[in-house]
């Protein structure tokens, strides 16, 4: 079973576990990027990348935003659509959407499961389907390497994680993008990265 198998299996047999764990982080009062997020975006029109169970597309919608999210796993999109959330089955490094759609992406601990090699194909997507000029966040965890990680409350499945330092993760965005804000900070013991990119061009995939 290759990894992204194998963490597609973790997300599928637990989505509820993982959708309730998701929900208490989103606390956007205490998360500075949601309302900043908003206020850089030029346009409305948002696409949540990996949005799990869709808090956060939810949480757009309810700020009158037209968002709409995507997620490799079945399970988790199914959540989606109990409350009402338009989101569709999709892997980010295979993007259906027309070239310049969107005006801003939403990508919080998703890229994360990407190999690292293979995140510059994911990037240029991001750009292929952003305005010029389009926003993007991503949050990963800081650190090194990556690796299969046992999940904790299953030790019989495990999901596929890369690490990242911030200026890696910068100089791997910077054939498109360029960085608006970046920031490092600790919750509940892990350093996460969070950074506010530009779209320099519209990148067209060959």
């Amino acid at each position: 079973m290759d990894i992204e198998a194998q963490t597609l299996r973790s997300y599928t047999n637990h989505a509820r576990i993982f959708a309730e764990k998701f929900k208490r982080l989103t606390d956007v009062h205490r998360r500075y990027e949601f309302g900043y997020f908003m206020h850089i975006l030029k346009g409305n029109k948002i696409l949540d990348v990996g949005c799990g169970a869709g808090d956060h597309t939810l949480y757009f919608q309810l700020c009158n935003f037209d968002c709409q999210g995507i997620d490799f796993c079945p399970a988790m999109v199914a959540l989606c659509h109990e409350q009402g959330v338009r989101a569709q089955v999709m892997n980010m490094e295979s993007l259906m959407f027309d070239a310049s759609t969107f005006d801003g992406i939403w990508a919080v601990t998703s890229l994360l499961h990407v190999p690292r090699a293979r995140v510059p194909g994911v990037i240029a997507g991001f750009s292929h389907i952003l305005k010029p000029g389009g926003i993007v966040y991503v949050c990963v965890k800081e650190g090194f390497g990556e690796r299969l990680i046992p999940d904790t409350h299953d030790l019989t499945t495990q999901r596929f994680f890369s690490y990242w330092q911030e200026h890696e993760l910068h100089e791997t965005f910077n054939s498109t993008f360029d960085v608006i804000d970046s920031r490092l900070e600790e919750h509940l013991g892990t350093n996460y990265i969070h950074t506010f990119f530009k779209n320099r061009k519209s990148s067209e995939i060959p």
